[in-house]
């Protein structure tokens, strides 16, 4: 379609509204279309702003004189008028399709219908054959399309003041004989004024009722429902489904009883039950069995394990329980291994063997658990007893005595000092002894060896040491095996080394070696040359710790051979003797003197330079 230039705003000019402007000198105007041209089909459409009752529409072509009508009647040639309640052709109603004669250019169609669109359509389709007086290559010039009908809906007549049938469709009806274009439901004839006949209804009259309505009765013409309920087994306001399973009567308001059996089907008209549940009788199965009965057809009998033989009519479940010893929900079982008692409820002892006692009474089946006596196994062993029927006797070496667990016989407080174990049936491994054996025998104690109870040390103490656990040192002034010798006079302070007697704070003046027991005039006439000196040193030192070696074990074995006769006598129990561990040779080291180095001989290198890192 043509349209003016966008750039002149003022421009109407073959614009789409000129056949509609009642101006019959201005005109619309499309492009070309049809073969060889792209566009093969042209459309105009007007909105007349609702549904109308149409009556004629008249189309005025643009006429260029008598030398171009037939130009112009064959470039309109083939179109088409649709009236429509949409923008679509497709579902509107085809007024007029012109051909194969050409047509007027000013032509009016009598196009008696409703609606809001009016299109104007036509085409040249490539490939198609039209007739010889057809132009192929088409514009589309349309002065002036005039409608003519009602602007009112519902009306008709010439002048559009008669009212259309009250039943008509929408009230439409046609515009000049006021007949209706369609009925509404229920309405039948040309003015929709007759009722639909009996036993139908719906548009056009065309639905049978379905029969089932109460008393025989015809459904509304209209709606198609039953005004007064449905026949018994029916429902839905149509009455034309029947009940669903579980309801019956007249609208299927009645519920089947719920004791009738497969699913509570029953009769949709009159209720009755097919067959009961178990439990129940009766045609609508509402009577339940007696007592002592239950099941299909009350047939059965309630176990006699029951509590009163009194059991549920539907599955025979005991009602009051069951008798003593007895379980499950029919009293058929006995009670599971562990309870016992009325329905089961009463636990076996948890002392009984296996937890397995009589399923009446509880005795327990097998005996009792390590510590527990009684039929109940509920009597916990006298004190100091313990075990498998409280045979066995609690140790004496608990801390509280023949204090001890009921069942196993472990000591409840802990142990004496000196035992370990459960029980407290062992005693500390050698070098501990104390409470738990937590305590280290002192490192003083010969061998290390100590009473386990009380940690007195067993065979004495080390040179240097005293007390019974040997964990005190020798007074001042004295050292030695049972701190017997006395410090050398020519000590300072009359002080020694509580073990080998050397001078902690050196000699008095003349006086030198590590006892102070040689003159420091000696002492320098012994300063012989160093390496002759070393060697017969070492020398001499061999030969002194060979001679005080034999001289040691001969004065403990004399010692210990004493103290054996004496302890035999005096039940002693401490043994002190000279440790030969004790023996310690003096050694004399010579060192090097520091500062004898030569200072020119050292080089010290600058261990950082070249090391450097940073961060």
């Amino acid at each position: 379609m043509w349209s003016c230039p966008t750039d002149n705003l003022g421009c109407t000019t073959y614009s789409a509204n000129n056949a509609i402007d009642g101006d019959i000198n201005t005109c619309m105007r499309t492009d070309y279309f049809g073969p060889p041209s792209p566009k093969q089909t042209v459309w105009w459409r007007v909105d007349l702003g609702d549904v109308k009752s149409i009556y004629s529409i008249r189309i005025q072509f643009k006429d260029y004189g008598q030398q171009y009508i037939k130009r112009q009647r064959g470039r309109m040639a083939g179109f088409s008028l649709y009236i429509s309640n949409t923008t679509e052709i497709q579902g509107g109603y085809l007024c007029y399709k012109d051909g194969p004669e050409l047509p007027l250019l000013d032509i009016t169609n009598i196009c008696i219908n409703h609606g809001r669109y009016i299109i104007f359509y036509n085409e040249r389709i490539n490939g198609e054959s039209y007739p010889d007086s057809y132009e192929n290559i088409v514009i589309t010039e349309l002065c002036e399309v005039i409608v003519m009908g009602c602007h009112k809906g519902g009306f008709y007549g010439q002048s559009c003041d008669l009212i259309c049938p009250h039943h008509c469709q929408e009230r439409r009806c046609n515009i000049i004989k006021g007949t209706c274009l369609g009925c509404t439901a229920g309405w039948i004839g040309d003015f929709c004024n007759e009722a639909c006949a009996f036993g139908y209804h719906g548009m056009e009259c065309k639905t049978k009722c379905t029969g089932h309505c109460l008393g025989d009765a015809s459904c509304n013409h209209i709606s198609g429902l039953c005004e007064h309920w449905c026949e018994a087994g029916w429902f839905t306001p149509t009455c034309d489904q029947p009940c669903h399973d579980g309801w019956y009567g007249p609208n299927c308001t009645s519920k089947c009883s719920s004791n009738c059996r497969n699913s509570l089907l029953c009769d949709k008209a009159s209720g009755k039950c097919e067959s009961c549940v178990p439990g129940y009788i009766g045609t609508f199965c509402n009577n339940s069995c007696s007592k002592g009965n239950f099941g299909q057809n009350c047939s059965e009998i309630c176990n006699i394990k029951c509590r009163g033989q009194n059991c549920f009519h539907e599955n025979g479940f005991c009602t009051e329980g069951c008798e003593d010893g007895y379980q499950g929900k029919t009293c058929t079982e006995e009670c599971n291994e562990g309870t016992y008692g009325g329905n089961c409820s009463k636990e076996c002892s948890s002392k009984c063997i296996d937890t397995s006692c009589h399923n009446v009474h509880g005795e327990c089946s097998y005996g009792c658990k390590p510590g527990w006596t009684g039929s109940h196994c509920s009597q916990s062993c006298r004190f100091g007893l313990y075990g498998e029927n409280c045979t066995e006797t609690c140790s004496s070496f608990c801390r509280t005595s023949l204090y001890c667990t009921n069942t196993d016989g472990n000591c409840i407080d802990g142990c004496m000092d000196g035992y370990i174990g459960p029980k407290c049936d062992k005693s500390c491994e050698g070098g501990w002894y104390g409470k738990n054996c937590s305590q280290r025998c002192n490192e003083n104690c010969v061998n290390m060896t100590c009473d386990h109870g009380d940690g007195l040390c067993t065979f004495g103490y080390k040179p240097g040491w005293r007390t019974a656990n040997c964990s005190e040192a020798c007074v001042l002034g004295w050292y030695g095996q049972n701190c017997s010798n006395t410090c050398n006079h020519n000590c300072r302070n009359k002080s020694c080394d509580n073990v080998h007697g050397v001078c902690t704070y050196g000699c008095e003046a003349g006086w030198t070696r590590l006892n102070c027991s040689e003159t420091s005039l000696k002492m320098a006439a012994d300063n012989v040359a160093e390496s002759d000196f070393q060697y017969y040193y070492v020398i001499a030192l061999s030969v002194g710790f060979a001679v005080s070696l034999v001289i040691n074990i001969s004065t403990c074995f004399v010692v210990l051979r004493r103290k054996y006769w004496k302890n035999r006598g005096e039940g002693s129990r401490y043994v002190e003797c000279s440790d030969v561990m004790a023996v310690k040779t003096e050694t004399t080291h010579i060192y090097q003197e520091l500062n004898a180095i030569n200072s020119n001989d050292i080089t010290y290198h600058n261990l950082s330079f070249g090391n450097s890192h940073s961060e």
